[in-house]
């Protein structure tokens, strides 16, 4: 299983790092359709708690640290939030799944499968 976001698990430091450094000057060039696609994707885990968002000096709430997917990557719902506030890039290979699924995000149709492969990686 691929994993992008779960930036919580790093540490807030060195998640804070990361996330600078993926920030980048303006949108993605297919920032619609990936925000619409990773907006599609199915809920595999619901977890109770907030994120903040790391890069605001006031560390605004973002929302609740559900996770998501695909059936081939997962992400947590911040990366949603990060992409349009922050515009922060993706891994390439992400990207590159996501358009080879024409920008649209097939159903997970057993949730509990990938929940466990997330905590194996």
């Amino acid at each position: 299983m691929n994993k992008f976001g779960f930036f919580d698990e790093q540490g807030e430091n060195a998640a804070r790092t990361l996330l600078k450094q993926l920030v980048s000057e303006g949108p993605l060039s297919n920032e619609s359709q990936v925000l619409s696609y990773l907006a599609q994707g199915t809920q595999v885990m619901a977890i109770g708690g907030v994120f903040t968002d790391l890069l605001a000096e006031d560390d605004d709430v973002i929302g609740s640290p559900h996770v998501f997917s695909d059936g081939t990557w997962c992400w947590t719902l911040d990366v949603i939030h990060y992409i349009e506030t922050h515009h922060i890039s993706l891994p390439q290979a992400f990207l590159a799944h996501m358009k080879s699924n024409d920008w649209q995000c097939p159903p997970v149709n057993d949730p509990r499968s990938i929940v466990e492969q997330v905590w194996q990686t």
